[in-house]
């Protein structure tokens, strides 16, 4: 039986899950400016007085909404990068990424916040401090990952880029769907396999085509 402490914590975890899980629905739906914390704990069945009290502003909420939309981010590149097959896992992660383009999720909902970001200054600082977290925390996986074969500054550059080709992947997709989503993966899995382990060789072309 758990202690009364321990209970509560859960308790308490458990809410303010289910108020960030309505915030981040709504931010999706309606936009972050046209949601209210009234609309959030309509949606969530939790009272405005206790959101404010587990969360001291919308702001508050959009932080925390950043920090786990990244956090999903990271964990899938780690998983990729750290697999034993390196080139099937990060073919799989980018058709994974540009499948999920048109649906709900992580970067759809830091998009949001971003075009937010250019109106508000307080959720732009937001944004910068919880990328900036983000990738250190994907330099420390890297560097994991990586052992020694890639200097700290280059794995800094490699944290850079692939936040940058996820979100970019992401926003294109949004915008104009790949015409070729399996050629599109198959490109960027050669780039990063070239970038990740150099000495890797390419995979073999399909026949009759042209060695490089």
């Amino acid at each position: 039986m758990a202690a009364p402490g321990e209970k509560s914590r859960r308790t308490q975890a458990e809410r303010r899950d289910r108020v960030l899980h309505s915030a981040e629905a709504l931010f999706l739906t309606r936009g972050f400016h046209e949601c209210s914390m009234a609309a959030i704990a309509e949606h969530s069945g939790v009272h405005v007085a206790q959101i404010y009290r587990d969360f001291a502003s919308k702001e508050g909420l959009v932080e925390a909404s950043v920090r786990t939309g990244l956090g999903t981010v990271i964990a899938s590149v780690g998983e990729a990068v750290g697999a034993p097959d390196i080139r099937s896992s990060l073919h799989h992660w980018l058709r994974t990424t540009i499948d999920s383009a048109p649906r709900p999720g992580p970067w759809q909902l830091i998009s949001e916040i971003s075009a937010e970001a250019m109106r508000n200054p307080a959720i732009a600082r937001i944004l910068r401090q919880e990328e900036q977290s983000a990738r250190l925390a994907l330099t420390d996986l890297l560097a994991e990952r990586l052992g020694s074969s890639h200097s700290l500054p280059r794995l800094r550059a490699i944290a850079e880029f692939l936040l940058t080709l996820n979100l970019g992947i992401f926003v294109r997709n949004t915008l104009v769907p790949a015409t070729d989503p399996e050629g599109l993966a198959d490109v960027a899995e050669e780039a990063l396999m070239a970038i990740l382990h150099p000495s890797t060789p390419p995979p073999p072309g399909p026949p009759g085509s042209c060695p490089t």
